[in-house]
């Protein structure tokens, strides 16, 4: 991955990880993880927008996985609570949703 110089500052970032298909090493914190993908990110320019989907259904809620959605949420992610639909994940559409609505927000001022 090429990494640009920070001074795209004026450059919108948004993140949109689909955690079920990208997830960290396990035993590593939330909020470690949003840090350091937040900091490779902000290379790239201002991150206005960072959105985590997670697949919750009642087999996978587990204290682990309640612990990840706190975390993460602290860390000023935005959690999207997801599930299957006829084998398809509502994450995929999700965020795609979340990346064409983020290109549609008027540019920030200062």
């Amino acid at each position: 991955m090429s990494v640009i110089s920070a001074s795209n500052d004026h450059t919108r970032v948004g993140i949109f990880w689909d955690y079920e298909n990208c997830a960290p090493p396990s035993g590593v914190p939330g909020y470690v993880v949003a840090e350091q993908i937040r900091k490779v990110a902000h290379n790239f320019g201002s991150v206005t927008v960072f959105r985590a989907y997670l697949e919750l259904s009642t087999a996978n809620i587990t204290p682990k996985v309640i612990n990840l959605r706190s975390e993460l949420q602290s860390s000023g992610v935005s959690v999207g609570i997801t599930t299957y639909l006829s084998e398809r994940r509502l994450a995929d559409c999700g965020a795609i949703a979340d990346r064409l609505s983020s290109d549609l927000q008027p540019e920030r001022c200062c």
